[in-house]
């Protein structure tokens, strides 16, 4: 049977109590009909798990006494950094959802000459993760940053990062890239938007350290493609 967890926050998170609200709240109490004394198991989105037992419910929240708590090591040893170019909304979810469960490190939507243009909600794009990490039992929650400029994310990234450019006309082959590489580096993606990235982004990216590979023979749609590299990432470092 699947254990359900409740996501609190790190900030609703204080000593040996914890606090539930917003949608983990609802669903708690006014769907699972959760009663005082009932346990429930929390995630804080960095790892942590507390066993609890409810000890307050009101309108808008429920409190929680931390009974015990664990902490899950990350299942990668190498933190990956996915920039990609902004997509429809659909996309753009199904690429939050499926990043996050495969357990990157950090998210960023890139504006590129090809990207769509259009507004992110942040609250929106927190919640698929959430429910990723609930569904995943990775328990970690990425850094999902707000939109930038491509040239703005190739130029913020550590100088020893390890550098991909997904890219169907490149000969060179992933695990040749990684092959023997040290798995404490990190890594960082970067998948271009439908219609993929202009020449000119190309080359920044190559001025700036990345190495182009070859993900698959076939073209691959943004969404795919992001979760296509993460995977194959994964399966070499670890």
């Amino acid at each position: 049977m699947h254990h359900y967890f409740f996501y609190a926050s790190p900030d609703q998170i204080n000593g040996s109590t914890a606090t539930l609200t917003g949608d983990d709240f609802r669903h708690c109490i006014q769907v699972l009909r959760k009663k005082i004394g009932d346990k429930v198991s929390l995630i804080d989105g960095k790892g942590n798990i507390f066993h609890t037992s409810i000890q307050e419910i009101t309108k808008t929240s429920c409190g929680c006494r931390i009974l015990s708590r664990e902490n899950q090591q990350r299942a990668l040893k190498t933190a990956i950094f996915l920039g990609f170019g902004l997509v429809k909304i659909k996309a753009l979810e199904l690429i939050i959802r499926d990043a996050t469960a495969l357990g990157v490190s950090g998210i960023v939507p890139l504006l590129t000459k090809h990207s769509v243009t259009q507004s992110v909600n942040a609250e929106r794009i927190h919640k698929i993760a959430i429910e990723s990490i609930k569904q995943s039992g990775n328990y970690y929650l990425p850094e999902i940053e707000k939109p930038q400029s491509i040239s703005e994310w190739l130029n913020g990234l550590a100088p020893d990062t390890i550098k991909i450019l997904c890219d169907q006309e490149s000969k060179k082959k992933l695990n040749e890239l990684l092959a023997g590489g040290d798995p404490t580096k990190s890594i960082a993606v970067l998948v271009g938007p439908e219609g993929g990235l202009h020449d000119a982004e190309i080359k920044l990216a190559l001025d700036t350290g990345f190495l182009a590979v070859n993900l698959n023979p076939f073209r691959l749609r943004t969404e795919l493609a992001a979760a296509a590299a993460i995977s194959s990432i994964c399966s070499l470092i670890n």
